[in-house]
């Protein structure tokens, strides 16, 4: 696998940085899922796919740093890697929207007053 072979190469495959590049987003295009066929509340489709690959463009990062190729070359592949990125990890619109019903409240219900005392068990039993 490419991760076992960054691994095992590892600076030595600089060289191919631009190459390498070109497969992360290349993985990532094939793998792109379709606008429609995302529903809110499923995990995204090809997910762990994508997830994989990140895993991998991090390792060749952390590896070659600098010399890494994500930065170089006329084409900014970094832009389109970012690009992905940020598709893959904001969540839909649908997802994300949230309604209070009372303005003074935050999302938990609590209005800022401390919470009245639990009546304890034997006041409970007397009654």
């Amino acid at each position: 696998t490419l991760f076992r072979s960054i691994l095992a190469c590892g600076a030595r495959l600089v060289s191919y940085g631009i190459v390498l590049c070109l497969f992360f987003i290349q993985v990532l295009n094939a793998w792109r899922p379709l606008r429609d066929s995302t529903v809110p509340g499923q995990e995204k489709p090809y997910s762990a796919v994508r997830a994989k690959t990140y895993y991998v463009l991090e390792l060749w990062i952390k590896i070659a740093g600098a010399s890494s190729g994500i930065l170089q070359g006329s084409a900014h592949y970094w832009d389109v890697l970012l690009a992905h990125l940020l598709a893959d990890i904001t969540p839909s619109m649908d997802t994300i929207k949230l309604k209070s019903m009372h303005l003074g409240n935050d999302i938990s219900g609590n209005s800022g007053k401390p919470a009245s005392k639990k009546p304890k068990m034997s006041e409970i039993g007397r009654a």
